[in-house]
């Protein structure tokens, strides 16, 4: 006779199939993208065949009969493929990593081509006011990478209260290169002019920014030196 352990056991195995199917569902668009991706990386279009039909579920005896190949043979031939794809995860690694790179590349040359705009519209205005005597432009800095990737971070990335983030939402903060042009333009205490935002507020923006090494004790950066504020109207 079975036990009620050995049927609630039972009835536990069968609970997780079936959490498992009904997943499927939603799982299944994403597992067909993984799987074009991969067959991207398979050169010979009778294997990439192979490989995506039977990784997607394809009866293996159907594919053996459309390739013309026997049982057997289709077997062989998807545990080849599949061991030559796991020869080239390394190679999936690096490729994410240059396209990372690339991401980061592309955040850094806006920081430098927002900077140059600024900057433009300041020299105009001081042309404007004082004839042609225009300083040394320095939008022609360039944003090292591992500073383009401080700057361009979200200000998700700081622990703040969810008050102080809807403030500085309001000022349409929402990188470190935003607060840092605002605290470079206006100061980060005139933050407490925002209704709402408090002394508590600013203190906790300071230790989240000293933190996260954005600026110092003293309220410098050295992320100062590739922002330009925009000049005022």
């Amino acid at each position: 006779m079975v036990s009620i352990e050995e049927i609630n056991e039972i009835i536990s195995q069968f609970d997780d199939y079936l959490f498992c199917l009904r997943s499927l569902k939603n799982i299944s668009p994403l597992l067909k993208l993984i799987i074009s991706e991969l067959s991207t990386f398979i050169h010979d279009k009778k294997d990439r065949l192979i490989f995506t039909e039977i990784t997607s579920g394809t009866k293996i005896e159907d594919v053996a009969k459309r390739c013309g190949i026997s049982y057997d043979g289709i077997c062989r031939r998807y545990k080849v493929i599949s061991l030559r794809l796991q020869e080239n995860m390394g190679f999936l690694t690096e490729y994410k990593k240059t396209i990372t790179n690339q991401d980061l590349e592309i955040e850094r040359l806006w920081i430098e081509n927002r900077n140059m705009e600024y900057e433009l519209r300041r020299l105009y205005k001081k042309a404007l006011q004082n004839g042609l005597c225009i300083e040394s432009p320095r939008s022609l800095t360039p944003v090292p990478l591992n500073a383009a990737k401080r700057i361009c971070q979200p200000i998700t990335r700081l622990t703040l209260a969810a008050y102080i983030r809807k403030c500085l939402t309001t000022l349409n903060i929402e990188t470190i290169e935003d607060i840092l042009r605002y605290a470079l333009k206006n100061g980060l205490d005139s933050l407490l002019d925002l209704p709402g935002f408090g002394a508590l507020g600013l203190a906790q923006l300071k230790f989240q920014l000293e933190k996260h090494k954005i600026i110092d004790k003293t309220g410098h950066s050295d992320l100062y030196q590739y922002i330009i504020c925009e000049a005022d109207n």
